[in-house]
């Protein structure tokens, strides 16, 4: 995804998640039941982010 690109994430669990970034402040977003979105970091990487509410959930954001 581009850089500051509007990240729509549908959440199809019963409970809350949140996205957000393993390390420093480049995107943190609760995603109820449903569709949530967030804001892409504007710098390229690969970021990887983890749900505060359940630890064993994570994964990698790339944006080119």
């Amino acid at each position: 995804m581009g850089p500051g690109t509007l990240v729509t994430v549908i959440n199809e669990d019963i409970e809350a998640h949140t996205i957000t970034a393993d390390t420093g402040a480049a995107f943190d977003a609760v995603i109820k039941v449903g569709p949530g979105t967030f804001t892409a970091p504007t710098e390229p990487e690969t970021y990887s982010y983890h749900c505060i509410f359940h630890g064993n959930m994570h994964g990698t954001l790339t944006v080119k």
